[in-house]
């Protein structure tokens, strides 16, 4: 029997024991509010030789019971995964999308709320026993991440509605360990309540006035944003904490009401329109080389790259989309599919010269010029306006479409963000961020947010080194 079918004659279960450390690591996911909610939704994949995905899943209570449940799913198709993902999980733990995130963090996560609910007298679910296959051994090779476990310093139990029994155990156990009076209990019913009331006490607790307050707040700003800045990147915790005191620094001292009214006015104008479920609209498939070709045949293979694309950069999928170029040389989707594939593989300000070609050759075909722009304003920011073309907003340059795909608006939102920042006009972006959230929740990736919150420190540090007697505690 060859080595192909001893693998096929594996149970899923035997082989995710046996052999699954042995495929790739694929992207991980997580639900974005993960250290909020204490309850973090985790996604590992791994990929076969054929491209397809096994993939296990693990949810961890990081404020007091650690892993509470694990399953794996075995060789899905990729887009049966993609499908999975998007229909299942996109919107997890009561409406918070899932974010792709690094291996690193995940596999931190896991193992140190095992460790600290371990301390507690809790033992981790007895799916675990299997699905710790689909995670690298826990040994120094894999980086450490200091991780906050418990919540403000204590274990806080948030008990599920249906099930008294395991609420009494978990109850006697922390009774013992702790202690009683030395951690927290809630219902899920109450936690939204709870953690709102938490918040308001830590508001009302900070007199963000006081000269005082003011020059803590800017010096452990400072102190965090001239580190080493590498290092501050590769810690979650540290990196958390600059954004947060960069906004905290912005929205109490850099601006004022009437400039954030005035920029959500301007964005709710810039984004009067609809966001389709769909990848790619007719637009961005239609072609200009008459023949054969039907529109469902560009379609399915732009749909099957994208999903490629969404896994990150692969030497597969830069020849796979070159190749579609040039089976299809009058699409440009697929110039499209290959430049992004490319923008994984180099940064997007490097493909320049090979925009500038493509929208020359496709003057008209907004995601391209859509990439040229954002790599235009990468290159010659000294060169640009304060704004970029009306022509290239999508409700001008299609004056007549209600509705764009996903991946039109996503190219726009990337425009804006660089353009702005190039401006200096942070109040537009972080109103786009706040109005995208409220109108198309989960549209736009965790990583352009966070792009977008690194690209603001630089200015906030610049208006820290302007303040340096602090003398006027007011907004400017």
């Amino acid at each position: 029997m060859g080595k192909q079918n001893q693998q096929q004659a594996l149970s899923p279960e035997k082989y995710i024991r046996t052999r699954a450390r042995t495929l790739p690591l694929g992207t991980c996911y997580i639900n974005a509010n993960w250290r909020d909610s204490g309850l973090a939704a985790i996604f590992v994949t791994r990929r076969h030789i054929n491209g397809h995905i096994t993939h296990a899943a693990f949810m961890v209570d990081i404020f007091c019971l650690g892993l509470k449940e694990s399953f794996w799913t075995f060789n899905q198709h990729p887009l049966d995964f993609k499908e999975f993902i998007e229909n299942r999980y996109n919107f997890s733990n009561h409406g918070t999308p899932l974010i792709k995130t690094d291996y690193v963090l995940v596999h931190n996560i896991i193992y140190g709320a095992i460790e600290y609910a371990g301390e507690l007298g809790f033992l981790p679910h007895k799916s675990f026993e299997t699905s710790k296959f689909m995670l690298e051994e826990d040994d120094d090779l894999v980086d450490y991440i200091e991780i906050a476990f418990g919540y403000k310093g204590r274990p806080l139990y948030i008990s599920g509605e249906g099930n008294p029994a395991e609420r009494n155990r978990v109850i006697a156990q922390l009774d013992r360990n702790p202690g009683r009076g030395r951690y927290d209990f809630i219902t899920e019913a109450d936690a939204p309540e709870f953690f709102m009331k938490e918040e308001e006490k830590e508001r009302e607790e900070a007199n963000y006035q006081d000269p005082e307050v003011k020059r803590g707040l800017v010096s452990d700003f400072k102190t965090l944003a001239e580190g080493p800045f590498g290092t501050v990147k590769e810690d979650a915790g540290k990196l958390k904490e600059l954004i947060s005191l960069s906004d905290t620094i912005f929205y109490e001292y850099m601006v004022t009401e009437a400039e954030l009214d005035k920029a959500a006015e301007i964005i709710e104008g810039l984004f009067g329109f609809n966001i389709s479920d769909e990848i790619f609209s007719d637009e961005m498939l239609a072609g200009t080389s008459p023949g054969p070709v039907s529109h469902q045949e560009i379609k399915i293979q732009a749909e099957r790259l994208y999903s490629m694309l969404e896994e990150g950069p692969t030497t597969d999928g830069l020849r796979q989309s070159k190749a579609m170029m040039d089976k299809y040389p009058g699409f440009p989707v697929f110039i499209f599919l290959y430049m992004r594939f490319l923008e994984l593989k180099d940064k997007i300000s490097k493909l320049y010269p090979k925009l500038e070609k493509y929208v020359i050759q496709f003057p008209g075909y907004l995601p391209l010029l859509h990439m040229f722009a954002v790599s235009f304003l990468l290159n010659k920011p000294e060169d640009t306006s304060r704004h970029i073309g009306d022509s290239l907003h999508l409700k001008n340059f299609y004056p007549q479409r209600q509705t764009f795909s996903e991946a039109e608006a996503l190219l726009y939102i990337h425009v804006l963000t660089i353009n702005y920042s190039n401006s200096g006009e942070f109040h537009l972006i972080e109103e786009m961020i706040s109005f995208i959230d409220n109108r198309f929740p989960g549209l736009m990736p965790q990583s352009e947010i966070l792009m977008a919150k690194l690209l603001k420190i630089p200015h906030v540090m610049e208006w820290c080194e302007s303040q340096p007697d602090f003398q006027e505690p007011g907004r400017h």
